[in-house]
């Protein structure tokens, strides 16, 4: 349910700043929100939650995580086209980092830290 949270969270931020706020039915896109806000473009937005490091820095996972019965656990990194937007909530410093899909695609995970310049960078939904 935490993600869920999380989602919940970004869409509430993203209507007080006066973006409509859409939601796929099912789990099986790779975006968990569509925001758009005229007269930008929609963004598709994938939703994460940091996890702590030692209080310092954070991983933020860049994959997708599917089970099967013959392999178990697959982990795929997320691709260019997959969505526009990676925002992390970093919970204990209460803060957002968003990041362009061209900055992780290809990449198992992103870390995040204190003094990184991804805070609250929401500007990036109006390009």
């Amino acid at each position: 349910r935490l993600g869920v949270v999380t989602e919940m969270i970004f869409a509430t931020i993203m209507l007080e700043r006066g973006y409509d706020v859409f939601s796929p039915l099912g789990h099986s896109q790779k975006a968990d929100l569509i925001v758009h806000k005229p007269p930008f473009k929609s963004k598709a937005i994938q939703i994460k939650k940091g996890t702590s490091r030692g209080g310092v820095s954070w991983q933020i996972s860049t994959s997708t995580k599917k089970r099967t019965a013959a392999e178990g656990s697959v982990y795929t990194n997320y691709q260019i086209g997959d969505f526009d937007i990676l925002a992390a909530h970093i919970a204990e410093v209460d803060c957002w980092a968003l990041w362009r899909i061209e900055e992780v695609a290809g990449k198992s995970s992103v870390t995040w830290n204190k003094f990184e310049t991804h805070r609250n960078n929401f500007d990036l939904l109006d390009l």
